[in-house]
């Protein structure tokens, strides 16, 4: 069964979790596109979905049993995520991106304590973690990830702009870095640069000084990294925001 992720385009499989499913790493896909790009001379950051977000976009098995919920099978996930986790950092990766969007949700705040004590978890034997959200807000649920051991935390100030102010505030008092979703993920073409800076320069007064950065709502895979090889009209290729600088 496929569904599409939240209110966008984009489409995931549906995870189907019962008492009898024994989760296992077959294949660290991660690890095996960082060290192509390694070998290419390119640093990247690996991209995961986390752990409760897999658990939560799911649903019941038809074997499972009546009490079953799938937040069950979260302590059989833990040791495949610490597994795939490792060995990212035993290759020499300095930050794995840990997508989180049902964050965004009111239903996480009742997995609080399963956040904080799976991340805990994951973060011994993890590189730093960029903890990333998008979709929507964290609304109270800030209280509890700003507790939790990671190294960046990025929200979605594309739809929800007036959450910077309470994000601040959570995590003043941290050392976790700030990542601004700028740019929509439906029209990665263009950006406000006004208003980015205006974003900037809040956290800026506000105490994390240069605790944070600009980015992407989320990642984009599939989009172009440079002009070079494109025909459109020139005027127009000006338009274009792209994610990497041109070559020279």
């Amino acid at each position: 069964m496929i569904s599409a992720r939240f209110d966008s385009n984009y489409h995931y499989v549906v995870p189907e979790l019962s008492q009898s499913v024994e989760p296992k790493l077959n294949y660290n896909k991660p690890l095996e596109e960082y060290k192509e790009a390694k070998a290419l001379g390119i640093t990247t950051r690996p991209v995961i979905l986390g752990p409760l977000s897999f658990i939560l976009l799911g649903k019941k098995a038809r074997d499972a049993s009546a009490d079953f919920k799938p937040i069950d099978s979260l302590p059989k996930l833990i040791p495949v995520y610490k597994e795939l986790l490792s060995q990212l950092k035993e290759e020499g990766v300095e930050y794995v991106q840990v997508d989180e969007p049902i964050l965004v949700l009111e239903v996480a705040k009742q997995y609080s304590s399963e956040y904080i004590s799976t991340y805990t978890e994951l973060a011994k034997v993890s590189p730093k973690i960029a903890l990333t959200t998008y979709f929507g807000r964290l609304d109270d649920n800030v209280s509890f990830a700003a507790r939790l051991p990671i190294h960046e935390l990025h929200i979605d100030l594309d739809r929800e702009p007036r959450q910077l102010e309470s994000i601040i505030a959570a995590i003043k008092g941290t050392s976790i870095t700030l990542s601004l979703g700028l740019v929509s993920g439906r029209n990665i073409w263009k950006n406000d640069f006004a208003t980015s800076q205006s974003f900037s320069e809040s956290c800026r007064r506000s105490g994390i000084g240069s605790r944070h950065h600009l980015h992407l709502l989320f990642s984009s895979p599939h989009t172009h990294l440079t002009r070079g090889r494109e025909t459109f009209e020139a005027r127009i290729q000006r338009l274009l925001l792209l994610r990497y600088r041109e070559e020279p």
